[in-house]
């Protein structure tokens, strides 16, 4: 009975120890377990978060998917306009390659333009030098000029001076030449009366007396002619005579030696009509010089005539 007892109380003590150890255990898996429960709920918060995320995520995914293939969609079309641009690209290049000839052309253009302008530069200023002494020389040739009419003014006053001087000689020589002229003519009249009165004295006849008074006046008015073709001033003509007295203009002659004449005639064409000076005084009498062009034999000829007026 001992022995069961010892036996019994061994194990019960065996028992409670390990019913001790057990709930030592337990209380250990309680705590274990409450560590769990409080893990499991911190994963299911989690496991929630993470479901929620997974929604979110999910809707992200959605919208990737939709924007992805949204930008397959642009890709393609990218990827079309690339080739396109590509095209166009190869295009512009052989675009570019004849532009970049061409501008190469063009900058030789420009280098060669550049030289010209250089050159017109160059020019404009030599133009520029020229320019300004030509103005000089224009100045300096304003001022010869305005010396030049100075001269010339002093010469047309010196001129005019000299030909009224001249005029002023030349009437008084006429005058002059007229008074000697009259007197020359009074004092053959004298004679002539003289000689008239001498053979009327002496018993000639009138009719004698008529005719040496005619044959005075005859003489007399050949030396007046040829005095009045020596003494009379000579217009101021230039050119060639033709014979004594005639100049020669063109084809048109005009008597020279006579003042007053200033009429043309054809060269060789006759004509009745004679052309005279103005009316001069020869010994007392009114007389002209006259010319024109006559036939002679088939020939033609400038005769002169010498006219008086009573």
């Amino acid at each position: 009975m001992l022995v069961l007892k010892e036996t019994h109380d061994a194990s019960y003590d065996y028992l409670l120890n390990s019913n001790q150890e057990a709930e030592l255990c337990y209380a250990d898996v309680i705590k274990t377990g409450e560590g769990l429960r409080s893990n499991i709920v911190e994963i299911t918060g989690e496991l929630q978060q993470l479901g929620s995320r997974q929604v979110n995520i999910e809707g992200h995914i959605k919208r990737l998917n939709a924007d992805v293939a949204e930008t397959r969609c642009k890709q393609e079309e990218t990827s079309y306009n690339v080739k396109a641009i590509s095209a166009k690209v190869c295009s512009t290049e052989e675009i570019v390659g004849g532009a970049r000839e061409n501008n190469q052309a063009l900058c030789e253009n420009t280098t060669g333009i550049a030289k010209d302008i250089h050159l017109v530069g160059e020019k404009q200023a030599d133009y520029d030098t020229l320019l300004h002494l030509k103005q000089a020389l224009d100045d300096y040739m304003m001022k010869i000029l305005d010396n030049v009419d100075g001269v010339k003014y002093q010469q047309e006053r010196i001129s005019i001076h000299m030909q009224a001087e001249a005029r002023t000689a030349s009437e008084t020589s006429g005058k002059i030449d007229d008074v000697l002229v009259r007197m020359d003519c009074l004092r053959r009249s004298v004679e002539a009366i003289d000689d008239d009165d001498d053979l009327l004295f002496f018993g000639a006849s009138a009719t004698e007396a008529i005719m040496r008074q005619t044959m005075v006046k005859e003489e007399a008015i050949e030396d007046c002619t040829a005095q009045h073709f020596r003494t009379t001033r000579l217009s101021m003509f230039k050119g060639p005579r033709l014979g004594t007295g005639v100049l020669c203009l063109g084809d048109k002659h005009v008597l020279w030696c006579v003042e007053g004449i200033t009429e043309y005639i054809d060269t060789w064409t006759p004509s009745s009509r004679a052309i005279y000076s103005d009316r001069f005084v020869v010994r007392g009498y009114s007389a002209k010089l006259g010319y024109g062009a006559t036939m002679l034999e088939n020939f033609a000829f400038i005769a002169f005539s010498f006219s008086m007026y009573l």
